[in-house]
């Protein structure tokens, strides 16, 4: 005898949320619709300690996202604070409920993932803002400089390129 779909749906916990699920899902343009790239494991050209999870690059703006699935990463992690030097807005990724809105400076942004289930019943993952980042200090004109070198590297020699459209 098989069990009741309620049953069966009760019993379905989704997976853990992964950092490669969240990079999926942001990857889908929610955020920087405007962006003309956007690529996983960015770091500035010579600048050999910074490794952004996900940067998106406009040529007026920059967006910088660090994806944290764990309390302990995310307590733990000093260099998140370099990455500002690189972006006009910077935002964690994270599991919902992981990352407290205290926990963060005020001009940082937080985007909580969290399973949903469709109306086939099928589990995604979504992201939703629950901050929205505010404009950071001016990048510097050598920063700048080093982000685009940073990006050309990455197109020409990287396969970690989630959307480049001119």
């Amino acid at each position: 005898m098989t069990k009741p779909k309620e049953e069966k749906m009760k019993e379905e916990k989704p997976r853990k949320i992964t950092a490669y699920d969240i990079l999926k899902s942001l990857s889908g343009g929610n955020f920087n619709t405007q962006s003309v790239v956007e690529v996983s494991e960015f770091s500035p050209y010579h600048s050999n300690l910074i490794r952004l999870d996900m940067f998106a690059w406009q040529p007026d703006k920059t967006w910088g996202y660090e994806i944290k699935v764990t309390k302990n990463d995310f307590k733990t992690d000093n260099k998140w604070q370099t990455y500002l030097n690189y972006c006009d807005f910077f935002y964690f990724v994270a599991p919902k409920g992981l990352i407290d809105l205290e926990e963060l400076p005020e001009k940082v942004g937080l985007i909580e993932a969290f399973w949903h289930q469709n109306w086939q019943e099928n589990n995604y993952l979504r992201t939703e803002i629950v901050r929205r980042a505010k404009k950071l200090e001016e990048v510097s004109e050598e920063n700048k400089e080093k982000v685009l070198l940073g990006l050309i590297y990455k197109m020409a020699f990287d396969k970690n390129i989630l959307k480049a459209s001119l």
